[in-house]
């Protein structure tokens, strides 16, 4: 015969781990919601800064033409318009590996109580294909590639020949 305070017991820890289990499942939910949130935030800080900086989107739409060696020539480096674009590319890289590395963290994950990720991953590709087309972005992941995540260097080699197959729009920046 079971005791009642062994029978009490039991429900209780059954209640607790059941309790336990909701709690994890909410807060890796919240944690997705927040990333994705921070993800679009970061998107439309890109965004403002082309606003405020239209000199980085006209730098970028007249260079656009040019082979990624003209963006390692020596007179580069007295060109403001040149660092001030190099910079913005940057943060759209970096932000970049970090949706590439996320985005494929949670495709590989499977886990029934785990919620999906607010990231698409095929149409993020097919944007960072899109904005990886300039050759400022081929003249960085070719010579400073190395800076960057697992996730953005591997995207590129995977990627690089249907990236730089056609030139870029030079009226897309």
């Amino acid at each position: 015969m079971i005791k009642p305070d062994f029978y009490w017991t039991v429900i209780v820890a059954v209640a607790g781990g059941f309790w336990a289990m909701i709690t994890a499942v909410r807060d890796r939910k919240a944690r997705d919601i927040e990333y994705s949130r921070m993800i679009v935030d970061r998107l439309l800080e890109s965004d403002r800064m082309i606003i405020e900086h239209p000199d980085i989107q006209r730098y970028l739409s007249g260079t656009a033409g040019e082979s990624p060696e003209y963006f390692r020539k020596p007179e580069r480096l007295n060109d403001d318009a040149f660092f001030k674009s190099k910079s913005y590319l940057y943060s759209q890289l970096n932000l970049f590996d970090d949706l590439l590395s996320t985005a494929t963290q949670v495709q590989d994950e499977v886990s029934l109580i785990r919620p999906p990720i607010i990231l698409e991953k095929a149409d993020w590709e097919e944007y960072i294909k899109h904005r990886l087309k300039h050759p400022l972005c081929h003249s960085i992941l070719t010579e400073e590639g190395k800076i960057f995540g697992h996730a953005l260097q591997e995207f590129w080699n995977t990627h690089r020949a249907d990236i730089t197959r056609n030139p870029p729009d030079r009226f897309s920046w």
